[in-house]
């Protein structure tokens, strides 16, 4: 059996290993002149040591966690330009910050409903341009869904079932939204002739601060509504629109210069852009809940 310290010793700064385990350039030191990995002891191999890492990136306020976070949410498009320059090392990747954004929007669906990713049976069967052809679809062997909302009782279990798989279902599948986003974005600046995958990176990025604007949104329409219930008044009567606004007004004020700076256009021209991209991807996100809807069908 191999000694575990021989491996230790080998990417110890004091022993025999005089290269960097990264890219392969001599060490002088502990860290690396040529790319800054920082080479691992045994003092490093140790529970504490694990923690005191993780704490340190957690807390450390100019972390690449913090500071990916703040520019993609107050620097609109900046990430984006930062990752297709090649300037990658003091940010996190566009996938990786979309994974924390994600996990953030679906930690908050324990807390407050929120139904634009992981849309409810009763939406997909009555609010959505499928509607019409979704209620003549099987719900059972022999039994549509259109004959099923005639009778409540079973109709409110299959719901429920329905809406708890697809709440699971949701967070691996949004993903498909982005290139989705992504040709909605190439059909909009075709004429720049760009990569595919600078739109993609864009998206990316984008889908992911529209996560976060849904949080803020959602969390400042509970803060409202508990005022406003507070002075004896009743929350907004439509409360999906309310929302909506809250969430453009939070969306839009990053969409417009993000678009402005990306693509490297005038701020008419992005603004006359906008309601264009909305309309896209509101056919995105349509198309999102149809693929989402056939596919939790088939697990209930």
């Amino acid at each position: 059996m191999d000694d575990p310290s021989s491996s230790v010793a080998a990417s110890d700064p004091a022993g025999t290993r005089a290269s960097c385990p990264s890219c392969g350039a001599s060490l002088t030191g502990r860290y690396c002149a040529e790319c800054g990995e920082r080479s691992v002891g045994r003092e490093d191999l140790s529970v504490v040591a694990f923690v005191k890492d993780a704490l340190y990136e957690l807390a450390n306020v100019d972390s690449r966690i913090w500071r990916s976070l703040r520019s993609l949410l107050f620097q609109p498009g900046r990430l984006s330009e930062e990752y297709l320059a090649g300037r990658q090392r003091p940010w996190l990747g566009p996938v990786q910050l979309f994974l924390i954004c994600n996990v953030v929007f679906f930690v908050l669906l324990e807390f407050v409903p929120v139904y634009t990713f992981t849309t409810r049976l009763y939406d997909h069967l009555y609010s959505h341009p499928y509607s019409a052809w979704a209620l003549g679809l099987e719900a059972r062997p022999g039994v549509s869904f259109r004959a099923l909302v005639q009778e409540r009782e079973a109709f409110t279990a299959y719901a429920r079932t329905f809406d708890a798989v697809t709440a699971g279902l949701a967070k691996s599948l949004i993903f498909v939204m982005i290139p989705g986003i992504a040709l909605v974005l190439h059909a909009l600046h075709a004429r720049r002739r760009r990569y595919f995958v600078e739109h993609l990176v864009f998206a990316t990025h984008l889908l992911a601060v529209l996560l976060m604007a849904i949080v803020v949104a959602v969390s400042a329409a509970y803060a409202v509504g508990r005022a406003l219930v507070s002075f004896g008044l009743g929350f907004p009567r439509n409360e999906d629109a309310f929302i909506s606004l809250l969430l453009l007004g939070f969306f839009l004020p990053w969409l417009l210069p993000a678009l402005r700076r990306f693509y490297d256009q005038g701020w008419g021209v992005a603004a006359l852009k906008v309601p264009l991209f909305i309309v896209g991807f509101y056919a995105v996100l349509v198309a999102y809940r149809f693929v989402l809807f056939l596919l939790t069908i088939r697990m209930v």
